[in-house]
């Protein structure tokens, strides 16, 4: 079911309302890549203070931690052909236009991580990396 809540109402408190998202690549620091929007989801989020909880699998952690000025790459673009039609004009035949696939996501704003085997908070997930990849 839906939810529509109008912004006038947003100092009402919801304690059932969660925003529960996927991921497709967990970083060791805690944070996320998911599909684009998902960023500003969950800054939405934090402004109503909903708890973001990401259900995702263990084979979808990654040993690496994104430096602050290498954040560009990890929001990976595409090209944005399923969006504009290129046969629709001249001018969007010669437009080369691209779109963020994904975005990432900073731990700050991630709650939990509950992957098919535990529950992690952002600040231990390296713990789960850890294991994963290098304590076999």
């Amino acid at each position: 079911s839906l939810l529509l809540v109008p912004f006038r109402s947003r100092s009402l408190s919801f304690p059932s309302l969660q925003v529960i998202i996927g991921a497709e690549t967990i970083t060791a620091n805690g944070g996320l890549l998911a599909y684009e929007g998902t960023h500003g989801l969950c800054l939405a989020a934090e402004q109503l203070a909903v708890p973001v909880i990401v259900c995702s699998g263990l084979y979808k952690l990654s040993p690496e931690i994104p430096c602050s000025y290498e954040l560009d790459t990890f929001t990976h673009m595409g090209p944005a052909s399923g969006i504009v039609k290129y046969s629709e004009g001249e001018m969007v035949r010669s437009a080369n236009c691209i779109f963020p696939i994904y975005d990432y996501v900073p731990p700050n704003l991630i709650q939990i991580f509950i992957t098919s085997n535990e529950t992690f908070s952002p600040s231990t997930i390296f713990r789960a990396v850890d294991d994963h990849y290098f304590n076999h």
